[in-house]
Formats: structure tokens, sequence, C-alpha cells
């Protein structure tokens, strides 16, 4: 039972997070013919899409942690006990780690796989983390190979949220 219970944790635990990836990459392609166009003409670049839709577009905007011990860090004193946000949507567009356009999704860009997705390898790294990326993968790229013209068709939505980063409706139109 605690296996089976173990799996459908998995499951479920990564469906919504994907899905807001997954999304929120697609959105981007479609805004940008270039990157979308590197994306088809060369799908081993898929992976890279995968890594740089992570970073630009992590399904969580914040996570809350507490301090497990007193550190300084940026000159600011954090007491063990105080409890800190992450807010993986700014660190993932630090200038320091990504000093060209940061905030752009590129999929030439150098060092996709620095982002803080998954817990970036710390205590609380995801579990999924490999499921999540094998997913992403397989969708974006049978999504490219089928409809490489899709299309934008109307105002996304997104939730109103700091903690989720997702969309409630990307309307598409299919070629």
């Amino acid at each position: 039972m605690e296996i089976a219970t173990f799996f459908v944790l998995l499951l479920a635990a990564g469906n919504d997070s994907t899905r807001a990836t997954y999304s929120a990459t697609m959105l981007a392609l479609m805004e940008d013919e270039e990157q979308r166009r590197l994306l088809v003409e060369d799908p081993s670049r898929i992976p890279a899409a995968v890594e740089e839709g992570l970073r630009c577009f992590p399904a969580f905007g914040m996570m809350g942690r507490a301090a497990t011990r007193d550190v300084e860090l940026g000159g600011a004193q954090i007491r063990e006990g105080d409890r800190v946000l992450l807010w993986y949507i700014a660190s993932n567009r630090d200038p320091a780690l990504y000093p060209d356009r940061p905030d752009a999704f590129d999929l030439t860009r150098e060092g996709l796989d620095r982002h803080q997705a998954f817990g970036a390898g710390g205590r609380h790294f995801c579990l999924g983390a490999s499921l999540a990326r094998m997913e992403l993968r397989i969708w974006i790229e049978e999504t490219l190979a089928r409809w490489p013209d899709m299309r934008l068709d109307g105002d996304p939505t997104r939730i109103r949220s700091l903690f989720l980063n997702q969309y409630t409706h990307i309307p598409v139109a299919l070629r």
C-alpha cells in the first residue's frame, strides 16, 4: 500500500506543476517565432527548451522555508527559525547568473541547468524532477511535431496568486 500511495503522490504532485510549465513554455514559443523555428527545425534542442521553460516559468512563484541555523545572506542576518521566502521567479532571472536578457526565453542561453526549479538540488529537491523533464520533453516534442504553426488566438488568463505561477486559459488556433 505504501508503494502504491507513493506512485499516486508522484503522479498527482507533478500533474499541475508540469502542466503549468508546459503551457507557459508553449505560450513563449507562440510569442517568439524565432525560438519556435529553432525547435521545429532542430528537435534536438527540445531538452534546452525544457530547461529554459523551467527557468522562465516555474510552476510556483515562491516557497516558504524556516532557517535551520543563523546565517548572513547579502548583508542581512537570518536567525534560526526565521521564515524566509524563496522567490524562484526572481532567482531564475538573477543578472549575475543570466547577464544577457534574464527575462527572455532563449534556447541558445548558456547554463540553462542553473535554475531553481525542483528545489535546485537542495534538501527539498523534487522527487519527480526526472519524470517532469521527460513529460515536458515529450509534450513539447509531440505538440510541435503535430502543430508546428500553432498560434495564439486570444488573450491568455493568469491565476491571480503570489504562490502559483500559472495560466488558467491560453486560447490557441491549430493549423
